[in-house]
């Protein structure tokens, strides 16, 4: 199930999207053991709102993503936690065809787990970066 949406005014707006994933392995013969776990990789819950305030060339936007406990492996024994992370984008207009950008990922720098090795040891997704840059646009 998915549900989004998204709302404006004027330079303001909104979206927001959900999905619900009640995904089963099924399976037999030599893959019977791992009939009715859950695929590896797949939460069950994932969301998304992001707000945006933008005027011509000149906007900034916050996005916040979450992310429910996922199983890392097909047996379903090592569970990854869940993740709320945030982002952000602004642009500013230096000239009519030039403006600088900025870009975050991960804002709170939280902890977002990969994967699961062998002995245990969890491997964290991109922790928080930045960018910076300019765009140059032909009008």
């Amino acid at each position: 199930m998915e549900l989004d949406g998204r709302f404006e005014s004027g330079p303001l707006s909104i979206g927001a999207s959900y999905a619900f994933v009640d995904a089963r392995v099924r399976a037999s013969g030599s893959a019977a053991a791992l009939d009715d776990l859950r695929p590896a990789q797949t939460a069950t819950h994932q969301a998304s709102a992001t707000l945006a305030w933008h005027r011509g060339d000149l906007g900034a936007s916050l996005t916040a993503r979450y992310a429910s406990p996922q199983y890392e492996d097909d047996q379903n024994s090592r569970e990854l936690a869940d993740a709320l992370t945030f982002d952000a984008v602004a642009a500013l207009p230096l000239t009519r065809n030039l403006s600088v950008e900025g870009r975050a990922e991960n804002l709170a720098d939280a902890r977002v787990e990969a994967g699961i090795s062998g002995p245990g040891v969890i491997e964290r997704a991109t922790p928080r970066t930045l960018w910076l840059g300019l765009r140059y646009r032909l009008r």
